[in-house]
């Protein structure tokens, strides 16, 4: 995560130094650019603030609104993978989503 801050900073400060133009009204590129690593690093932080909260998953299956990450669910559950978690039963059955039809996902096969 780090690396992508430092990356993103560099970036912006390469595309603003050496401009040749008149300074503009406002705060500097410097100035932007060093509020917008205080804002990633901040919500960095949020990231790593200690442990995801754990949802139960029911064996014939729990609907989630709004969706989860999948980080929040136990091992060995099958998930309805569309980024967010919307659905998630802890045996595989037919191995589709009985909400939108897609397949599952096993949870142990995707660490």
């Amino acid at each position: 995560m780090r690396a992508v801050i430092w990356t993103t900073v560099l970036m912006v400060m390469t595309l603003t130094v050496g401009c040749g133009a008149d300074k503009p009204a406002g705060p500097s590129p410097e100035e932007i650019a060093a509020e917008k690593v205080q804002q990633a690093m901040a919500a960095g932080a949020q990231e790593d603030a200690g442990p995801v909260e754990m949802v139960e998953v029911a064996a014939e299956g729990t609907e989630f609104e709004p969706p989860v990450q999948i980080e929040q669910l136990p091992a060995g559950v099958w998930f309805c993978d569309m980024g967010t978690v919307h659905y998630a039963r802890t045996e595989k059955g037919d191995g589709r989503c009985p909400v939108c039809g897609m397949n599952l996902s096993h949870k142990a096969s995707r660490e």
